[in-house]
């Protein structure tokens, strides 16, 4: 078996067509989960969000290819993650929560703030087992928290 090198880097605008690539697999996944939303990312919100200030985004990479990625913001005092994912064929090696570390060392906030849909089991018992909470229970999702005084990762 043939041990991959993946490399991380921050995202930026050159990014966008991957980016939403990803997106797209990520909704067609969550809804054939029996997730419903209808919060779908588009090219004009995902721009922004890579060029404001208060975003920390990390690639994950496969030589030029890219395979995962995350992001969130800084929102009201709170650490706002809004998206961690990794290809189906990457998974289970890590990459996510490397992405993860890498977003928690560039965070100035003290507590990470997740929304996961109900119905992405996957999800809410890959946040759990890193050490995050339900903080509360939405009609679609689970509010999730992680207090880094509690830091465990």
């Amino acid at each position: 078996e043939q041990k991959i090198m993946i490399s991380y880097r921050n995202a930026n605008s050159s990014n966008l067509k991957e980016l939403l690539e990803m997106h797209k697999l990520m909704d067609n996944e969550e809804i054939s989960m029996g997730c419903n939303w209808d919060n779908h990312m588009d090219e004009k919100h995902l721009k922004e969000i890579l060029q404001d200030k208060k975003t920390i985004s990390v690639l994950a990479l496969d030589k030029k290819k890219v395979i995962g990625f995350g992001y969130g913001r800084e929102e009201n005092n709170v650490f706002l993650l809004h998206n961690i994912f990794v290809l189906k064929e990457y998974r289970k090696q890590g990459i996510a929560s490397e992405i993860f570390r890498k977003i928690m060392k560039k965070m100035k906030n003290d507590i990470v703030e997740a929304y996961i849909l109900k119905g992405n089991a996957y999800a809410v018992e890959f946040w759990l087992k890193r050490g995050f909470e339900k903080t509360k229970e939405l009609k679609n999702a689970f509010q999730l928290r992680y207090f880094l005084s509690e830091r465990t990762i």
